[in-house]
């Protein structure tokens, strides 16, 4: 029965060896997306953003939806934004093909976040 268990726990050992040296071999290029950064350059709208995902939509378009972020406060004269973010979460619409526009979906209440939760600023 021990002949079994050493046996068991010896192939575990040698699965979990050779699985890690499997993932050294994956090569990964990286480089910056020159296009895309610059897509996502705003003055207007959403201006910066953290916590950022992206939902693929039916009609060719993308739902962007992010978390603390800068909305309309981009100062062209100084290319600079006020020091803290003025809205928890946002929510962007952009078309996934040439030109990408961009379109920043408003709160119909005026808040400068996009979702709320009753009078709790810090939702999202």
């Amino acid at each position: 029965m021990n002949l079994i268990k050493y046996y068991n726990v010896f192939i575990l050992i040698v699965f979990m060896v050779v699985s890690c040296f499997s993932c050294l071999k994956t090569e990964t290029n990286t480089y910056k997306d020159k296009v895309f950064t610059d897509v996502l350059r705003c003055d207007s709208g959403w201006i910066a953003g953290d916590g950022a995902f992206s939902i693929p939509l039916s009609d060719n378009r993308s739902l962007w939806a992010f978390g603390d972020s800068y909305i309309d406060c981009f100062d062209p004269e100084t290319g600079t934004v006020p020091c803290l973010f003025q809205a928890r979460n946002a929510v962007m619409l952009m078309d996934n093909n040439p030109p990408y526009n961009c379109i920043t979906l408003k709160n119909i209440s005026g808040s400068s976040s996009f979702f709320e939760y009753g009078t709790d600023r810090k939702y999202w």
